[in-house]
């Protein structure tokens, strides 16, 4: 959708005012402008393929494209328009505003980077953090240690704090001599995480969850490449399976490595994940995933890939990721603070740019708008209606002292300048497009 929609939208709108029709003509006017953007915009977006990836046919999917859009765009309207008409905006600084919010949602602590205590003595250093994962754990430390390879490796189990059989499976697997165990109060992923980095001994890092597989062969294939790409980071794909349904493995698929610089990757890689890539190990010595923070994966596309200099993106698939209703991922957005994490993250990934040095470029001006926009707005469904008023103010603030220029696409684009101009519906409504269009 262009960025002239909401301008001839609302110039049509006022030119059906002036003729002296009535209102509700003027709406349903709206309303068919908004499906006809809506059934181009559904030929270019994610709906499609989301719609062929269920029909399994490409025409049919397209044509489904162009019913269900122009319904989807029509309701998200109008749902912007409802929730707008509830948001009350506090007419407070920003200072006043994050007090506010803080009696709600707590700034975490700053915690001190940790230096390595391990020099590299391996290839590899697999970090899995480990919490009430009794059921999947075998299965997950197994995919690991079967891996068919002459890279030496290290398996890293960092059991924070689980109340259930994890600790005692971990210490029977910790028999194989590549198994690290430690065990720890709990302290949350990024802590859980964090600890591993601090222990490892690999010239090369990877992260795993202690639910997911990791796919025979992604060992090999991924070292590989890196040495002979001479690369800072290897992005690779992942699969989705259900926890009923163990896979009996096939994905890696395509080997094809794009070699490309950090713009390149950010625009490349829809995930964040940790999991799923392989990363030199010097690119973590003076970065650590922020503790206390919910989406603190977020500094992977934020933070790392600025400080690599050559990244290699396959779509080889090299993680089986669990979908499972107990997941963080599947809980996180539920949450009635969600919204108010990301505010703060972005303070905190702001400031690690100064600290670090790095230049606030491309991928800096696409992940402030990307967090201020789309994901903020996923995060705001279960959030009291006086909170949400309060966090986008602060948005507001924040998206006003910022010099941005580079946008993804026009929706984001959109959504920033009304975000900016403090016009919540059509920051909202715009916001919902690039969530539905990503």
């Amino acid at each position: 959708m262009q960025a002239k929609l909401s301008g001839s939208l609302a110039g049509r709108r006022k030119k059906v005012l002036s003729q002296g029709y009535a209102k509700p003509l003027s709406g349903l006017y709206c309303i068919g402008i908004l499906g006809w953007q809506g059934i181009k915009m559904g030929l270019r977006t994610g709906i499609q393929k989301s719609l062929e990836a269920r029909l399994g046919n490409k025409a049919i999917a397209c044509l489904a494209s162009v019913i269900v859009l122009p319904l989807m765009v029509v309701r998200l309207w109008l749902k912007a328009q409802t929730v707008a008409a509830q948001v009350k905006i506090p007419d407070l600084d920003q200072t006043k505003l994050k007090a506010l919010l803080e009696k709600q949602c707590p700034i975490p602590r700053e915690e001190a980077v940790i230096a390595y205590s391990n020099p590299p003595s391996l290839a590899l250093s697999v970090i899995m953090p480990v919490y009430n994962s009794a059921a999947y754990l075998h299965q997950t430390v197994m995919s690991v240690l079967e891996q068919q390879t002459n890279h030496q490796f290290e398996l890293i189990c960092i059991n924070d704090g689980s109340s259930d059989e994890s600790g005692s499976l971990l210490q029977d697997l910790s028999n194989d001599s590549r198994v690290v165990v430690i065990h720890k109060v709990n302290g949350g992923i990024a802590r859980a995480r964090n600890t591993g980095l601090e222990v490892a001994r690999g010239r090369w890092i990877m992260f795993l969850d202690s639910d997911d597989l990791l796919v025979p062969g992604a060992i090999d294939l991924m070292m590989q490449r890196a040495l002979q790409e001479d690369v800072d980071i290897i992005a690779a794909n992942f699969f989705s399976f259900s926890d009923l349904a163990y896979p009996g493995f096939s994905p890696l698929g395509s080997e094809l490595f794009h070699v490309m610089d950090s713009v390149g990757a950010y625009s490349q890689i829809k995930d964040g994940f940790p999991w799923g890539k392989l990363y030199r190990r010097e690119l973590w010595r003076n970065v650590r995933f922020p503790a206390g923070y919910q989406f603190e994966d977020s500094i992977i596309k934020t933070l790392l890939f600025p400080m690599a200099d050559r990244i290699a993106v396959t779509e080889a698939a090299v993680v089986g990721y669990r979908v499972h209703q107990k997941s963080i991922t599947s809980t996180l957005n539920k949450s009635p603070n969600a919204g108010v994490f990301v505010l703060w993250l972005v303070d905190k990934l702001i400031s690690e740019y100064q600290r670090l040095g790095l230049s606030k470029d491309i991928v800096f001006s696409q992940m402030v708008v990307q967090h201020l926009t789309r994901y903020l707005t996923i995060r705001l469904q279960h959030m009291p209606m006086s909170t949400l008023s309060a966090v986008f103010a602060y948005a507001r603030n924040s998206a006003q002292s910022l010099n941005v220029n580079d946008f993804s696409n026009h929706y984001e684009q959109n959504a920033w300048k009304a975000l900016v101009r403090g016009r919540f519906a059509h920051w909202y409504f715009y916001s919902s497009l690039a969530s539905l269009g990503r």
